[in-house]
């Protein structure tokens, strides 16, 4: 996979501020039955540049997230952003932003995979057991 296909598919979540419980994972697109929420980026950590015109036709969301995350110019002539090898787009463990759902989970924390259908917008909640959990 190359760092356009990642972007473009496999970026999937971002946090902010939780109703449930402080900071929390929410979706950035509708995610279906069985799909994998954290894809990690399986290639090397550094810098990666992409040109304007890839940038843009890279989903809103994914967009949003490399303009919050990099200063990228006007005058620049392409976009940059850095990928860490085995980390998610701008994580190195998502899983600690992800509460606890219980019965209301819609995410397995083990296999990473949806177990319920979850809407853009929508706060992913694990299914993993608090006695697992630092409190």
């Amino acid at each position: 996979m190359d760092v356009i296909e990642y972007l473009t598919h496999h970026v999937k979540t971002d946090i902010a501020p939780s109703p449930i419980h402080g900071i929390g994972t929410f979706a950035l697109r509708d995610i279906e039955i069985g799909e994998t929420i954290f894809d990690m980026w399986p290639h090397d950590t550094r810098v990666y540049t992409i040109e304007k015109s890839e940038f843009n036709e890279l989903p809103n969301y994914t967009k949003r997230m490399i303009i919050k995350s990099y200063e990228n110019k006007p005058e620049y002539p392409f976009i940059w952003f850095r990928m860490f090898k085995d980390c998610y787009f701008n994580l190195a463990n998502p899983l600690v932003y992800t509460n606890a759902g219980g019965k209301n989970a819609n995410f397995d924390s083990t296999t990473r995979k949806a177990i319920k259908t979850i809407k853009a917008g929508e706060e992913i909640l694990g299914n993993y057991k608090l006695e697992n959990t630092l409190l």
